[in-house]
């Protein structure tokens, strides 16, 4: 896997122009290569700005958002969906004027139900009602655990229950009449890889895939893999993402 990437990104710098040169080791530290980015501007430069993007938990679209650098310097169109009502609501006004893409307030499930429950969180003595809200997700106690990780106690935040209409990709993306996906990207607080498993991949035939890692269990990483492996996909894990691709001409 870290010979993909190494080799991935290499490939995509020298399309970009870049020479890669080995160095002798010294004192300096380089930051890490962001090995989506450099994919995603490799199939760009593959498909000629030709690109379909799928963002599942886009936020607001700003914040360490890895789509937005990419829509807004390539005429890519895309579907963007994100079920907060108050969080959609900036994220429309934040992609205003991007008439290449749509949006959608709706929350991604694995089953057929129409309606679920999205637990979000709000900070009491903070004036930045999105600071927490990344960090919604399907399951109280999850997120109990996760405002404890990150030092907020019970009396530093509430939890608010949205419910937010539900539906599989699929069913989405039909009824949006999309017919291909060439670029994921998935950040659900845990349910990434439930998430992943609703798209018909020989139908929408996804090219790149980045999708939140660390929240799974190990057993879903592990059935993660092989599942993408199954479908001819090479991967690597990117700090805390997964980052997987296949560029094989599509039919």
């Amino acid at each position: 896997m870290l010979n993909f990437a190494k080799s991935a990104a290499q490939g995509g710098l020298r399309r970009l122009g870049y020479t890669i040169q080995k160095t002798q080791p010294n004192q300096h530290r380089f930051p890490e290569i962001d090995v989506f980015s450099h994919l995603a501007r490799d199939l760009n430069s593959r498909r000629k700005g030709d690109v379909f993007v799928l963002q599942v938990g886009a936020n607001d679209g700003v914040r360490a958002d890895p789509v937005r650098p990419l829509v807004t310097e390539f005429p890519w169109h895309g579907l963007l969906i994100e079920p907060q009502p108050f969080v959609y609501q900036k994220l429309i006004e934040n992609y205003a004027g991007y008439d290449r893409l749509q949006f959608a307030d709706i929350l991604i499930s694995n089953n057929q139900e129409s309606q679920a429950t999205l637990f979000v969180p709000r900070a009491k003595l903070d004036e930045d009602r999105l600071r927490l809200t990344g960090l919604a997700g399907l399951e109280r106690n999850s997120l109990v655990e996760r405002m404890k990780q990150i030092g907020l106690g019970e009396n530093d935040y509430t939890i608010e229950e949205i419910t937010a209409r539900s539906a599989t990709l699929d069913d989405l993306l039909i009824e949006r009449n999309v017919d291909r996906v060439d670029v994921l990207v998935i950040d659900a607080e845990g349910h990434d890889f439930n998430i992943l498993t609703t798209l018909d991949f020989d139908r929408f035939k996804p090219s790149l895939i980045m999708m939140e890692f660390f929240h799974l269990s190990n057993a879903q990483q592990g059935e993660c893999l092989q599942f993408l492996s199954d479908r001819g996909f090479r991967m690597t894990k990117v700090l805390g993402d997964l980052v997987a691709a296949d560029f094989a001409e599509r039919a």
